[in-house]
């Protein structure tokens, strides 16, 4: 088994996008290869009367550009995909114009052609349960993949893909929710938010987005990431930001999601780049409570509702159970999600005694506690949100949202100040506060890696704290090969930026 070919998972599957397409010629050679090879072999196979080139080229796209992209990002993993009909059903979230039969056939041509490794799906009707057919690319197709020089970047998404989702939700026997995604009926709301988040998604669509880290901390980063419940692999060609809202309800939810900034472990977020700089992370303070108290007509100001009594060191975890109450639709559920929670290191007794404490820190809203308002409130921050990323889209600013945060370059740091004063003034109508993350000058990897360097060599320099920034060395001061093999060490990083400069244009 080769490097390439890790042992996988029979069922550890991400499905098949429907909206995948690429303008590239790397792309279209590969594709008219393999289409040649696949029409020959069903003419000795099959003997058709008539064959659907057009329709054959659109599914075979589908398959190889699904395949690759994957590849490229979890090796380990099959792209699942519907082996009836049903699955292939046009609707509003999927625009395509494949046919399940042409689709059928081009995924058991390939794999009789060995360029698949393939298991059928299976459903069992009595206890309703069941599982899409998968595909992996084989040794023969990876080959081809490295022939025809294909990159991640050539992989890009069809201007069709609705971005606007609306989800309903099933109270299953176990209290459990199931959530599932409905059709609606498009409005001059709907439509005004699709114009908007379109003109912020083709922003992304055109900036260099990255992590400027070594290859063995990516690696750290992808288990780690992969390991989270309902996270999906870092995948940086993964920018289209996707509106979400709940309660089959456009006033539930609306934050946005899908970018692969959202995924990763917070505390790596730091190490994000926009077209190669910096950049530094901001949050809005409280968010949910600064509106809740605002609906009262209170401003708190700079009042933390994360600081309670006995319980002061803790403010971390007081601020996720915070978030908990407020979405939770009952007390009960509340206390229970707060000592089960995987981030919480809270048991019941302790996590009951929380909740008491907050009612009593906060009397003005705890009307609120244990009621479901969170999702309310989401919409709330989601309108903030949109407003930020708009203005500063006019500006030609890159801004990513986690939320109730947002990342920017660092050079563009005021700029953001001043829109999330703004948006949160003109929706909230009170003043907001802001949380300014930890600010990294270069990564912890990089600082180290010069200090093992280059430490005791050259002149020191600080920055305006006081605090030992880098040292200036002279030419004879350096060993090229400690320093080759620095640059060995974020290969990753220094491939992803030439094949942006070589395929998108300059940074």
């Amino acid at each position: 088994m080769t490097k390439d070919q890790t042992k996988p998972e029979p069922w550890n599957s991400r499905g098949i996008n429907f909206h995948l397409t690429s303008r590239y010629p790397q792309v279209e050679a590969l594709i008219v290869s393999l289409l040649d090879e696949v029409i020959a072999h069903i003419k000795r196979r099959d003997n058709p009367k008539r064959i659907h080139t057009a329709k054959l080229k659109k599914s075979l796209s589908l398959v190889l550009l699904n395949l690759y992209s994957l590849h490229k990002v979890n090796r380990k993993k099959y792209v699942g995909y519907p082996r009836n009909p049903g699955g292939f059903e046009r609707t509003r979230y999927k625009k395509h114009n494949v046919g399940f039969d042409v689709f059928k056939n081009v995924i058991d041509t390939l794999d009789e052609l060995g360029y698949l490794e393939s298991h059928l799906g299976y459903y069992v009707k009595e206890i309703g349960i069941g599982k899409n057919s998968r595909i992996r690319a084989n040794i023969s197709l990876i080959e081809l993949f490295k022939e025809h020089k294909l990159a991640p970047i050539m992989v890009e998404r069809e201007k069709s893909e609705e971005v606007i989702i609306l989800k309903s939700v099933n109270i299953l026997k176990d209290d459990k929710k199931d959530k599932f995604i409905v059709d609606y009926e498009d409005t001059k709301q709907t439509n005004q938010m699709r114009d908007n988040l379109h003109y912020i998604n083709a922003l992304l669509d055109s900036r260099w987005i990255d992590l400027n880290v070594s290859d063995k901390v990516y690696e750290k980063i992808a288990e780690e990431t992969e390991k989270k419940k309902n996270r999906s692999d870092i995948d940086f060609n993964r920018k289209l930001l996707k509106r979400i809202f709940n309660n089959n309800s456009f006033e539930d939810g609306g934050r946005f999601y899908h970018g692969w900034w959202q995924e990763i472990p917070k505390e790596y977020r730091k190490f994000i780049t926009i077209d190669g700089k910096r950049t530094v992370e901001v949050d809005y303070s409280s968010i949910h409570f600064r509106i809740l108290y605002a609906e009262q007509g209170i401003d708190i100001g700079d009042d933390d509702p994360y600081i309670i009594e006995g319980y002061e060191d803790r403010r971390d975890e007081i601020k996720l159970a915070l978030n908990i109450i407020l979405n939770a639709e009952t007390k009960d559920k509340a206390i229970y999600a707060i000592f089960t929670h995987e981030d919480s290191d809270i048991d019941k007794k302790t996590a009951k005694d929380i909740y008491k404490k907050l009612e009593e820190e906060h009397p003005k809203i705890k009307q609120y506690f244990g009621s479901g308002r969170g999702v309310k409130l989401q919409y709330k921050d989601s309108q903030i949100a949109e407003q930020v990323m708009l203005n500063l889209a006019s500006s030609n600013i890159v801004c990513l949202p986690v939320h109730d945060s947002f990342i920017v370059r660092m050079s563009h740091q005021i700029d953001l100040h001043e829109e999330m004063d703004k948006a949160f003034k003109d929706i909230v109508e009170v003043d907001s506060k802001r949380d300014k993350k930890a600010t990294v000058v270069g990564s912890d990897v990089h600082k180290e890696e010069s200090k093992r360097l280059f430490g005791d060599k050259g002149h020191k320099f600080y920055d305006s704290e006081g605090k030992e920034e880098g040292v200036g060395v002279s030419g004879a001061d350096i060993n090229p090969d400690e320093l080759f093999k620095l640059e060995r060490e974020y290969e990753g990083y220094k491939l992803r930026e030439g094949e942006w400069i070589e395929h998108r244009g300059s940074i």
